[in-house]
Parts: C-alpha cells; structure tokens; sequence
C-alpha cells in the first residue's frame, strides 16, 4: 500500500516538472462514462455469481437457511477483518 503512495508521488513530482500538469491526466478519476460501463459490469458479474451459486445449491440439493447468530456487530467485525486482511 505505501508503495503504490510513493509511486503516485514520484508520479506527481515528475509530471509537474516535465509537463507542469496534476495527476489528473493519468486517468484517475474516470469520466462518467466509464464509471457506468464499470458500474454495469459490477452488477452483471454480481448477478452472475449469484445465479451460479442458486443452480449449484439446486443441482446439489442443499439448503439454505440464516444464520440466527447473525448480527450488526458481526457484520462490521468481519467488514474490519477483511479491510485489515487486504492491508
């Protein structure tokens, strides 16, 4: 993670010296319409997912049920596990 920081900054550096210019020209923020083109992809490969797992749960018969211990605080808990897990 503080490597891709440094990069951005020697990135930064080198663009304002040679071309005067911000890190907006490299395509950082993406216009709009390829955050709907991201966003539709999002969506289509989410459905996807979820259609796989249905038809495999259906050709294997399993069932499906909640868990009775579920629970905000388990959720946020595990959300934390995953966001320090990834850096």
């Amino acid at each position: 993670m503080l490597g891709i920081l440094v990069i951005l900054l020697i990135s930064w550096v080198l663009l304002w010296f040679f071309e005067g210019r911000s890190l907006m020209v490299l395509g950082i923020l993406p216009a709009g319409r390829r955050f709907i083109q991201f966003l539709v992809g999002f969506i289509l490969t989410a459905l996807l997912c979820a259609a796989i797992q249905c038809i495999e749960g259906w050709q294997r018969e399993a069932g499906w049920s909640l868990n009775a211990d579920f629970s905000l605080t388990s959720l946020l808990r595990m959300l934390w596990w995953d966001f320090r897990s990834a850096y």
